[in-house]
């Protein structure tokens, strides 16, 4: 590793010697890949995105507001589940039901009652020891930063920026700037990962194209501040209401005076009316007159996007800057963090020794079908805005409204369910297409709304409870781990001899009889993302175990 500063006082950014990645953007992708390769002491630097006090306004900044329960489940192999519960605990969240309304004072049309646990069905708690949780972006980041700081292998250089590198084929040489445009001299690494969103500067030095089509439809967000929104709307609470009338297409929502509004298909002339009279929107949305004050207006364009790999040589993309889609159905950041849970350990494993080169050709193989389907979907759905739902009468306290509102309620339930119900798409992501995982199948599971657990080979391991804990929190969190499901005592015993031959970290973890059945198998090799790699009622040879770590594959 070299370091070189240009101005500036150098031990303020140096980095750690033997630098292994350079991890380019601090938002949850970033952060989370830097802290799973800090817990495993693998240095690292993270290139830090701008902060609040460097004067970007986290309010006119598009940020999720939400994080699922296969997230959580990687914020709980990375030891910081229990503090990003306890931080979506305080703020109150009523509901997570989203209403469809012809005005907040007008009719109620639709209503998906807990929207986002996953399912229209009622919860099975055993499925995943993590719900879905109402929380800000920045509040999810600022834990995992707080959490970085018990990590002395990373180093973060807060308020910099990667300007440009280059991959000579052994290392990876990065420049990098201060967000003012300072040069900031340059370090080095074996690694260099891009997170640093849509318009990623490491994605286009690598001469890596997206694919698909950019900026679609032009969209507002606005955030404002009335005492009056709250009090005049006659619905049960909610996360969120859609406006389906001729005047609004849009949603609305407000908490204690904050309020935020995004509009689809909005054109230039349309904008600008709006940010001269935030009110005449907000009010049709009411359904009555209101008083308000716009905090501040951003305009953004929904795209369908997919890189065309998410890997070059030494250089990585993960989150936005590998796929760009609409928010619809919160699968943003949720994807970029199951990219992270994915590359993370792959790159230890490498790292560390005991994974092939090849294993990380696996990143693209497993996770680039994902951010296709993921796109596909979100565009599927931003497709049907409030406006497509539009009707005659509607609004009106006749039989005619009434019979138009159940033709639109049918409609609704039936053509946004997989917004608001995704179990299938978010539990059910396999990598049985992927040369690491054996004896697959090659069944993918293609019901967004529905989730069926399996043992298959690339599927997610189906999660069960041991004597009142999680069985994910058994797993080994930084190698293999060897599912017992019935075997002797002695092919455990050489499969375990065999993967510390091949230098495997290798952990033990027997199901009780009762809990057996849905693994099917008697042995199954689970990967640290928590995805089955092979199973077998023989004891796994060492080409096996090989293969799962990348050895011998093509």
């Amino acid at each position: 590793m070299t370091f070189s500063m240009k101005s500036g006082n150098q031990s303020q950014h140096s980095t750690p010697s033997a630098t292994r990645v350079i991890v380019a953007g601090a938002g949850p992708v970033g952060l989370s890949l830097a802290l799973d390769l800090g817990r495993r002491g693998i240095a690292c630097v993270l290139v830090g995105a701008v902060t609040v006090e460097q004067g970007l306004d986290r309010d006119r900044v598009r940020k999720a507001n939400a994080i699922n329960n296969r997230s959580m489940e990687y914020m709980r192999r990375l030891g910081v589940a229990d503090q990003i519960r306890d931080a979506a605990r305080r703020v109150e969240r009523s509901t997570l039901d989203v209403a469809f309304v012809t005005s907040l004072s007008g009719y109620e049309i639709a209503r998906f009652v807990d929207a986002f646990e996953s399912s229209p069905d009622q919860p099975e708690p055993d499925l995943s020891p993590e719900k879905y949780l109402r929380i800000n972006q920045e509040d999810i980041q600022d834990i995992l930063r707080d959490a970085l700081r018990e990590c002395p292998s990373v180093r973060v250089l807060s308020g910099m920026r990667v300007a440009g590198f280059t991959d000579t084929g052994d290392v990876v040489r990065v420049h990098i700037e201060t967000f003012d445009g300072t040069d900031a001299g340059e370090i080095e690494g074996q690694y260099l990962l891009g997170c640093d969103g849509g318009s990623s500067t490491v994605r286009k030095v690598a001469g890596i194209r997206f694919e698909g089509e950019g900026s679609r439809v032009r969209n507002l967000n606005i955030s404002f501040h009335s005492d009056e929104v709250e009090s005049r709307n006659v619905h049960a609470p909610a996360s969120m209401y859609w406006v389906v009338n001729p005047l609004v297409n849009g949603y609305i929502g407000s908490d204690k005076g904050h309020g935020r509004m995004t509009l689809w298909d909005i054109d230039e002339a349309q904008e600008q009316s709006i940010r001269q009279d935030p009110g005449k929107v907000i009010s049709a949305a009411v359904g009555v007159p209101v008083s308000v004050e716009a905090k501040s207006f951003d305009c953004w364009y929904a795209h369908r996007l997919v890189a065309s790999t998410y890997r070059r040589g030494r250089v990585f993309l993960a989150g936005d800057a590998a796929h760009l889609h609409p928010p619809t159905g919160g699968l943003g950041m949720n994807t970029g963090l199951g990219d992270a849970s994915n590359l993370g350990w792959k790159l230890a494993a490498v790292i560390e020794g005991w994974g092939a080169p090849a294993l990380l050709d696996t990143y693209d193989i497993e996770r680039r079908p994902i951010g296709a389907r993921v796109v596909a979907q979100a565009n599927l759905q931003f497709d049907l805005p409030p406006a497509a739902f539009l009707l005659p009468h509607l609004d009106a306290p006749t039989d005619a409204g009434n019979a138009a509102r159940a033709v639109a309620r049918e409609r609704i339930m039936n053509e946004k369910r997989t917004e608001f119900f995704s179990r299938g798409l978010v539990l059910g992501q396999s990598y049985a297409n992927s040369p690491a995982t054996i004896a697959a199948r090659g069944s993918l599971n293609s019901d967004v709304v529905q989730y069926q657990p399996t043992a298959e080979p690339g599927a997610r391991l189906p999660h069960v409870r041991l004597n009142g804990s999680s069985l994910y929190d058994k797993l080994d969190r930084h190698g293999l781990t060897l599912i017992d499901c019935g075997g002797s005592a002695a092919e455990i015993l050489t499969m375990a001899s065999t993967a510390k031959q091949l230098g495997i970290p290798l952990t033990v973890l027997s199901i009780p009889e009762k809990q057996r059945a849905q693994y099917e198998r008697r042995y199954l090799l689970v990967r640290p993302d928590h995805h089955v790699a092979t199973w077998s009622d023989v004891p796994l040879p060492e080409a096996t175990m090989r293969q799962a770590v990348g050895f011998d594959i093509h």
